[in-house]
């Protein structure tokens, strides 16, 4: 009877043992690396020594141009003098009626004087995602721990608004 027991006993030892033979041990699981930076167009324009609708011919172009970059980041608008001022207005305008929401469009006039070389300006700073280079994945690879690299930087990459996962956000608007 002892035998048997025994024998039991080493059955299971047995099967215990190439049971976690077959089992990989991974580390704690890190979340993505992610670099997510501004990228920052800018048009500036001088009101003094062009005329108005020459101004707003090269102000069209150039939201024709980049419509899509518009309609989904904050444009920031800054003038110095009258002129421009009426040129900001105008962009103004032109952007709601290309559907830029108005929350996303800011006004804001500088007095920088005689001195400067532009006085209208118009930035739209769109933040790119960079995420780290994913290894090639192999089959019955046990110990793989670049799980979900592919589609976690993918997920990030194809966010219009990346910075707005940022806990910092708040910070990045101002």
């Amino acid at each position: 009877m002892t035998s048997l027991s025994a024998l039991k006993v080493f059955f299971i030892a047995l099967v215990s043992l190439s049971l976690m033979a077959c089992t990989s041990i991974k580390s704690q699981r890190n979340g993505p690396v992610i670099d997510v930076f501004p990228v920052i167009h800018t048009l500036s324009l001088s009101a003094k020594d062009n005329s108005f609708e020459h101004l707003k011919t090269q102000l069209v172009e150039k939201l024709k141009e980049y419509d899509s970059l518009l309609v989904s980041h904050s444009v920031a608008l800054s003038w110095t003098n009258e002129a421009s001022e009426k040129l900001a207005k105008f962009t103004e305008q032109r952007l709601l009626s290309m559907g830029v929401a108005p929350d996303h469009i800011i006004m804001t006039s500088n007095e920088l004087g005689t001195e400067a070389f532009f006085d209208f300006e118009m930035k739209v700073i769109q933040y790119r995602v960079s995420t780290e280079n994913c290894g090639v994945s192999k089959i019955n690879s046990y110990d793989s721990f670049g799980d979900g690299c592919y589609t976690e930087n993918a997920r990030w990459r194809s966010m219009i608004a990346p910075e707005r996962m940022l806990s910092n956000h708040k910070q990045l608007q101002e």
